[in-house]
């Protein structure tokens, strides 16, 4: 046969020396496979908390574009109203700005009418000064005229037509005074409605 028993055994072992250096390896490819599966596994839960993150991230961002759209309704809404309100203000300075107007004619009216006030109520002074010295020296005539009566009367020097006819003129003497103290209380009165329609 050419082989001996002793070849034999020697490439039997040989074969086994290999297998068992094939099987070490294995082991050790296998030991390492476990190791990445467990990488593999620890990775695939933290993808797994990762996509769990995302999706509320995702649903986080939803809202906050939900509520920004609804902001920016409200901030739409705020400007127009803004809008309306400047619109608004700017017709309020114009009614202002009229009525200021207003009050300084109303004012220039009313300085006008305090001077024309003033005035009458200067006439008015004036004319009762005037009447006053007008009823004093009716007063003193009439008083002369009475005296210079009474002291006719008395002398006897004239005759009774003459004294009628000094009564008489006496009498026209006190009818004018009347007839000037009447006129003087209308005028007053009248003087004093002006002022008080003024």
């Amino acid at each position: 046969m050419g082989k001996t028993l002793d070849d034999v055994f020697g490439l039997l072992e040989q074969v086994v020396l290999r297998l068992d250096r094939i099987e070490e390896r294995l082991d050790r490819v296998e030991a390492r496979l476990d190791r990445v599966e467990e990488r593999l596994d620890r990775v695939e839960a933290r993808l797994d908390r990762v996509e769990e993150r995302l999706d509320r991230v995702e649903a986080r961002l939803d809202r906050v574009e939900e509520r920004l759209d609804q902001h920016d309704k409200q901030f739409t809404l705020i400007n127009e109203k803004l809008d309306r309100h400047e619109k608004q203000f700017a017709q309020i300075n114009e009614k202002l700005d009229r009525h200021e107007k207003q009050i300084d004619v109303h004012a220039q009216k009313l300085n006008s009418l305090e001077a024309m006030y003033t005035q009458l109520v200067t006439m008015l002074g004036q004319q009762n000064t005037l009447l006053h010295e007008m009823n004093e020296r009716m007063e003193q005539r009439f008083d002369r005229i009475e005296a210079e009566l009474a002291e006719l009367k008395e002398m006897g020097e004239f005759t009774w037509k003459r004294v009628d006819f000094l009564e008489r003129k006496v009498s026209l003497h006190e009818r004018d005074l009347f007839i000037l103290k009447e006129h003087s209380g209308l005028f007053r009165a009248e003087m004093k409605k002006e002022a008080g329609e003024d």
